[in-house]
């Protein structure tokens, strides 16, 4: 499988005529791998990306093929071949364990649509966004109304139509209740010709930013109409220069570091009394299913008794995501902090001494603190003691923690980057993607059910 794999992702594997598996025809195209198979090959073949709305809440999870994949895919010739490969990852139980938590969206080449395993999507209520082939569909209206009366709904990328673009790719952008604008590297007049184009020829649909590089980026998009925004601008970073810690995030901080100076219980409950959202926002993390308790936990001080300084110390930083002083796309840096921190534990936790696993879980939830304070990292943790190997990774990116802090920032980054880090830490690309997958849903879980 794992050779398969690699001919998709950069050429084609050496086998011999004499040593095909015996499941595997010798006719055996391109077209045929992994249907099928829920492997954990298949897990290598989608990405994620968080979509966010206009009040920054995280409403839907965008997957996409990986780029190396996905730049053959547009060409055009393997598009149905390709979506195979989408609908083969989304047999996994993992991958499938991703679509409870909210809306996913999915590309499928349109000559997929009436597939038994997309009707079989139905119940998790996903968005689909068509490709439209060379070869469309004669009976592409009635396919699209039995997905919609099924609980569909169906998305187009708009990138590329203007008024010139065939009669039948305009009338599917009529029906369509979501186009998608790939604004990457695309200049501001073409965003907003774009935006005031496209509904005149779709008045259903609403429109979604993808591509965004920058907060700056997004709010242009908001302005010209957009409703539903993704792209890396969520971790884009940006001068913090002047401004100081914020006053929750310091109480934060502070009974942080009480709980490493060995405070008494009853002294960090009144700590947190200051703020009456953070103790309830604290249980109902403690109490959802993510955190692995088999009892419900009522007060700070029950926490504290069942789980331990150095547990709730994690549970506690959390809260940092959820402040008053908190910006507006929180819970979005909530849950990829999360996913990196678990991302971490899963892939390093074994390579590191027990007593050292929390650092590794911490390290994770911390790499977005800067981003949470909107405050330079140095002066973010600067309020907070650390084991020294933390600092060393977040600020200089130095240090034992260092490889695998690069490792779960390359799993939201590029195929090369990716296995490139892999290869440093010493680890499998195809455990690391499993692994990746593993965090995303336990974090998706826990922030859902945090809400």
């Amino acid at each position: 499988m794992l050779e398969r794999l690699k001919a998709l992702f950069g050429g084609k594997a050496q086998t011999s005529a004499t040593s095909k598996p015996a499941h595997q025809p010798a006719s055996t195209t391109e077209e045929d791998l992994f249907i099928n198979e829920p492997d954990d090959a298949v897990l290598g073949l989608l990405r994620y990306g968080p979509v966010l709305d206009q009040s920054r809440h995280v409403v839907a999870s965008r997957f996409t093929l990986r780029r190396s994949m996905a730049a053959r895919a547009a060409r055009g010739t393997h598009a149905h071949a390709y979506g195979e490969l989408t609908l083969a990852s989304l047999q996994h139980p993992t991958t499938r364990n991703l679509l409870y938590a909210r809306p996913a969206i999915l590309q499928l080449p349109e000559s997929l649509l009436t597939r038994p395993q997309v009707l079989e999507l139905a119940n998790f209520k996903p968005i689909i966004e068509v490709q439209p082939e060379e070869a469309c569909d004669a009976d592409w209206q009635n396919t699209w109304l039995t997905l919609r009366e099924a609980g569909f709904r169906l998305a187009l990328d708009a990138s590329n139509i203007t008024s010139q673009a065939s009669i039948a790719l305009l009338e599917r952008a009529a029906h369509a209740d979501m186009l998608r604008i790939n604004v990457d590297d695309a200049n501001p007049a073409l965003i907003k010709s774009q935006a005031q184009w496209l509904p005149q020829h779709a008045a259903r649909a609403q429109l979604m930013a993808s591509g965004i590089g920058s907060e700056d980026e997004r709010l242009l998009c908001e302005k010209q109409g957009y409703r539903w925004f993704n792209g890396s601008y969520l971790t884009h970073r940006e001068n913090w220069g002047g401004r100081d810690l914020p006053p929750t995030g310091l109480r934060i901080l502070d009974l942080l570091n009480r709980l490493r100076r060995d405070a008494e219980v009853h002294e960090l409950a009144e700590g947190l009394k200051h703020d009456p959202a953070l103790p309830y926002r604290l249980l109902r993390y403690l109490n959802s299913a993510g955190s692995g308790l088999t009892q419900k936990i009522n007060s700070i001080e029950q926490a504290m008794v069942i789980l331990g300084r150095q547990k709730l110390y994690r549970w506690l930083l959390m809260l940092l995501y959820s402040s008053g002083d908190a910006p507006p796309n929180a819970d979005a840096l909530l849950e990829t902090g999360l996913i990196r921190a678990r991302f971490m534990e899963i892939v390093a936790g074994p390579k590191v001494r027990p007593d050292q696993r929390d650092i590794v879980f911490v390290t994770g939830l911390f790499s977005l603190l800067d981003m949470v304070l909107r405050v330079p990292m140095a002066k973010a943790l600067s309020a907070v003691q650390l084991h020294d190997a933390i600092p060393a990774a977040l600020i200089k990116r130095e240090g034992p923690l260092a490889p695998w802090l690069n490792l779960a920032i390359a799993c939201e980054s590029s195929d090369a980057e990716l296995e490139a880090a892999a290869a440093q830490c010493g680890v499998e690309t195809q455990d690391v993607l499993l692994a990746w997958h593993q965090a995303m849903s336990w974090a998706q879980l826990l922030n859902q059910e945090a809400h």
